[in-house]
């Protein structure tokens, strides 16, 4: 049996723009991650049903259906799993609101693939080994 300790960490990357969610997949795992990806909020909860909570969430704050900030109230009523917020559209409010009230961090698109990993890992750090499950 694998040690779950060298297992990759899991994280779930949503957005309803494939090329974002292309680009976000492609860098987590070229930094060791497992990637599950969802174009929309639905599906991303039928996918932590499917494949157990993953260690953090990444997710578009603007997406149809179901906007980031309401995947996040889904996601708080069974877990505290850290969200990070992804976001073309951001004014200074924006971001203060969503950090303090929300996400555990914001990110700006575009960013840079270095910046991502930068603070997925960050966050994971903050969060530690918890269990989200």
């Amino acid at each position: 049996m694998l040690d779950p300790s060298l297992e990759p960490q899991k994280i779930l990357a949503v957005d309803d723009n494939t090329y974002t969610l292309r680009i976000v997949q492609h860098t987590l795992e070229h930094a060791g991650f497992q990637v599950l990806t969802a174009v929309s909020g639905k599906e991303a909860l039928n996918l932590i049903n499917r494949h157990g909570m993953p260690h953090l969430a990444i997710v578009d704050w603007h997406m149809p259906g179901m906007s980031g900030i309401e995947f996040w109230y889904a996601v708080r009523e069974f877990s505290d799993m850290p969200v990070v917020m992804l976001t073309a559209v951001a004014t200074e409010e924006d971001i203060v609101r969503t950090i303090e009230t929300y996400a555990e961090d914001y990110i700006v698109k575009p960013f840079s693939p270095a910046e991502l990993v930068a603070r997925i890992k960050r966050v994971l750090r903050r969060m530690g080994d918890y269990s989200y499950t």
